[in-house]
């Protein structure tokens, strides 16, 4: 029996599984070929990895270590010649790794960041998830009251392990504007979401390919503006022991996270002819006294390990023309908070009573601190992730390559080198955690 016989052996769950359909190219050429090509191996003639990996069709060069281990052990049972070759190549292909998965997360990283929208880049993961046996389920995430776009999340498991003990979680969206991929001279990838964090979307769905349990993914939407994403994950029942969460940590496992407090200071007056201010009300004025009083202010709660409280006037609009004495004024204003928020919110809405100014909090939580491991260098975060958002884990992790100094500018990147070592990061990091909670479940 050939392998070009097979209906419904190992051959046809390779086709289901990965997509390559049973009439696609001349599979008895293509079975000369690897025929051919083992000899040449072992012959010593060819070891070139990449001269190896042309002669597989895609749905091979696809597969996890674990499916062409499964899927080898199945053509031995059947005593297929092909089978010896498959395992020539894969020990080829776990001497050269890093090679491979450098070349596959670029690519794959690429290909989610020239996705325009954050809804596209949910087509794609889900296509992708789907084409390697994963159990995908989409969720729905009610739009922003200023934006009224589609917004999904993505959840995936392997069949039969609807609830797994480790979930690697990131997020698809990112802040405007769209800038397609580019690979530098300088050995850095460009683009808008290389690091922050499509790149880690990338890098965790390659390493969620080396386990057949115990390991979800879930890629949220909102993180970058109201965390509505992670909000309404906590909806889809998950209790998992160990979130992964991946954001631009340069490799380092941060201890701890600051909270963060988003306020609208709304100021009212009464407009008037600028050449006659006393029969008007400037709304401008007493909120640039606030302001300056705000930015001013010694006494904000500070934290041995976490440092300062930070404050940021983001935004500020107000008037009409410059003829005309303004009746509105507007300030956005974060707090990076290294305390409870509702401290540095009271501080806040008693200064503005002064000036009769009306505060709006819109978002705010307080510190986390985070689960690391041994091993890896550690800092504080001072800036904010969607993990306070999420109610679904007992340990959270925040782990990534690329600088939280190149995320949202106009040069974000991110180094090939550490891109390509992200996966097996990964890959370590959940085997640590798993090994540590079956450790901990055996224990009397």
């Amino acid at each position: 029996m050939s392998l070009l016989d097979l209906s419904g052996g190992p051959f046809a769950r390779l086709t289901r599984l990965y997509g390559c359909t049973k009439d696609s190219g001349n599979k008895k050429q293509q079975l000369n070929n690897w025929t051919s090509k083992q000899k040449e191996v072992e012959a010593g003639k060819d070891s070139n990895f990449d001269s190896l990996r042309k002669l597989l069709s895609k749905s091979v060069q696809s597969l996890s270590d674990f499916h062409l281990q499964l899927f080898i052990s199945n053509l031995k049972k059947g005593n297929w010649k092909v089978a010896e070759w498959l395992s020539q190549f894969r020990s080829l292909l776990k001497k050269n790794s890093d090679s491979s998965v450098n070349s596959q997360v670029v690519a794959l990283t690429r290909a989610l960041v020239d996705q325009p929208t954050c809804l596209e880049a949910v087509t794609f993961v889900t296509e992708w998830l789907k084409a390697r046996d994963w159990n995908v389920t989409l969720q729905s995430v009610p739009s922003e009251s200023d934006n009224k776009e589609r917004r999904m999340n993505v959840f995936a498991s392997r069949f039969g392990d609807p609830n797994p003990s480790i979930i690697f979680c990131s997020h698809l969206d990112t802040v405007p504007p769209f800038i397609p991929s580019s690979l530098g001279d300088d050995g850095f990838l460009y683009g808008r979401g290389v690091c922050d964090a499509r790149g880690l979307v990338a890098s965790m769905l390659i390493a969620g390919q080396h386990f057949s349990k115990g390991v979800g993914l879930l890629f949220v939407t909102g993180e970058e503006t109201d965390h509505g994403g992670m909000k309404e994950a906590n909806k889809l029942g998950l209790n998992t022991e160990y979130l992964i969460v991946g954001e631009p940590t340069e490799n380092k496992m941060p201890l701890a996270q600051a909270g963060v407090l988003k306020m609208k200071l709304i100021s009212e007056g009464v407009s008037c002819h600028s050449a006659y201010p006393e029969r008007g009300k400037s709304a401008i004025a007493p909120l640039i006294k606030l302001l300056s009083e705000l930015l001013e202010f010694k006494d904000y709660p500070k934290d041995p390990e976490l440092g300062e409280t930070i404050l940021n006037v983001g935004l500020i609009n107000g008037g009409i023309a410059g003829n005309v004495i303004p009746d509105q004024a507007f300030a956005d204003i974060m707090f990076r908070v290294v305390s409870e928020p509702e401290i540095v919110e009271r501080i806040v809405e008693n200064r503005a009573k002064k000036y009769s100014i009306v505060t709006k909090t819109y978002s705010k939580n307080g510190p986390v601190r985070l689960y690391s491991l041994d091993g890896f260098p550690t800092f504080v975060a001072k800036y904010n992730t969607d993990i306070p958002y999420a109610k679904f884990y007992r340990k959270a992790l925040l782990f990534g390559a690329g600088s939280i100094l190149d995320a949202h500018t106009s040069q974000e990147k991110i180094s090939l080198d550490d891109l390509g070592k992200l996966p097996e990061f990964y890959v370590q990091i959940a085997k640590k955690l798993l090994f540590s909670s079956c450790d901990h479940q055996n224990s009397p």
